[in-house]
């Protein structure tokens, strides 16, 4: 067998030879790169939390109203984010349903839960004559300026 035909089966088996080493901070017990729960190494990330909407909302109060004004008046911010994995989704669907003028809770109904689909697609069944990708293009850039200095990690 030549030498190039065995290349793959080498880098496999560095690869995996690699992830058995333990890292600096982890418990030796395939956790790789998290420290222990209550570590004191202060190279450790493990204690950064991702902060849920009601605190970002509560420490970015400009943030809170701006997107309350984007919002039907019975939903509060944290409300509207409350089922989104990720905070910039939430705010991303928030533009979306302003800038294309369907209601949010039917797109937050599309975009959440279970059998959530993405934005496009939700779009593609709320707002067929639309342009989906440049309206969730749009959405995204708005939803990433509004996220600007702020911060998601605490």
């Amino acid at each position: 067998m030549k030498w190039y035909q065995l290349a793959p089966v080498w880098v496999l088996a560095g690869t995996l030879a690699l992830g058995q080493q333990p890292v600096k901070g982890s418990t030796g017990s395939g956790s790789v790169g998290s420290a222990p729960a209550g570590s004191a190494d202060p190279g450790s990330t493990g204690n950064l939390r991702v902060k849920s909407a009601g605190q970002i909302f509560q420490e970015n109060p400009q943030l809170a109203e701006k997107v309350k004004t984007m919002l039907p008046s019975d939903i509060a911010p944290e409300q509207a984010c409350a089922g989104y994995k990720a905070f910039d989704q939430c705010l991303s669907a928030i533009h979306l349903a302003k800038d294309i003028n369907i209601p949010f809770p039917a797109l937050k109904a599309e975009t959440t839960g279970k059998h959530a689909s993405g934005l496009e697609k939700a779009m593609e069944h709320l707002a067929p004559a639309a342009n989906a990708k440049d309206a969730v293009k749009a959405a995204r850039k708005a939803a990433a300026d509004d996220m600007k200095g702020i911060s998601l990690f605490g």
